[in-house]
């Protein structure tokens, strides 16, 4: 069987050669987007361990589509895709880029059963959370031991430069609307402690197609 402008059966094979080896250039080329507009150096072949290698054979690509406000700050995340719901193997991400000011897509090498997209672990940063009362809105933080570190079941409030405003807050008051709730007093190695907020991260698993 010869395509259109194809006189001989030779001439699909060698068709097939070609487009064979240039597929596998592309493919090999496409491992590499992602270090090099980063400024990483290119790798020797392998990655993780394994090799990085084409076959021509048919090979699974997904990926996904984020709208979200977050995008505006998505090279401070990290994207991490997994073929099973629960983990298991770690896919290659081929492409992370921006369509718009709060759409990211993301292409994977492989299916995608769960997707980790996250804060970096050493993003700790001060935060609060907002909680609603009859009074209204208030900012509250949930309390740490100061001997281990862990959080308990305390909580103080977040005392603000204006009311019903949050985005400045009143360290001096907040710092001793926390001494009071723990009962003793407090240095700034200590509020730091309180106010540390843990790097967030949503989890989420693509059920079975059909």
């Amino acid at each position: 069987m010869c395509s259109i402008a194809r006189n001989a059966s030779i001439d699909y094979r060698h068709d097939e050669e070609l487009l064979g080896s240039l597929f596998q250039e592309v493919m090999e080329e496409n491992d590499a987007v992602r270090r090099k507009r980063q400024g990483k150096e290119e790798l020797d072949g392998k990655e993780g361990g394994k090799a990085c290698t084409h076959t021509g054979e048919k090979q699974k690509y997904t990926g996904f589509l984020l709208r979200s406000a977050l995008v505006k700050d998505f090279r401070g995340l990290e994207f991490q895709a997994y073929n099973d719901r629960e983990g298991g193997e770690k896919l290659q991400a081929l492409r992370l880029d921006t369509l718009g000011g709060n759409v990211l897509f993301g292409i994977f090498r492989g299916e995608i059963r769960r997707l980790v997209i996250g804060q970096p672990p050493e993003g700790l940063h001060f935060g609060m959370e907002l909680t609603d009362t009859e009074k209204g809105r208030k900012a509250v933080k949930y309390l740490r031991s100061l001997n281990n570190g862990i959080l308990n079941d305390r909580e103080a409030e977040v005392a603000l430069k204006e009311e019903g405003r949050f985005q400045c807050m009143d360290v001096k008051r907040t710092k001793d609307c926390i001494a009071a709730e723990l009962g003793s007093s407090i240095q700034s190695a200590g509020f730091a402690l309180e106010m540390i907020q843990n790097a967030h991260s949503g989890v989420f698993r693509i059920q079975e197609s059909g």
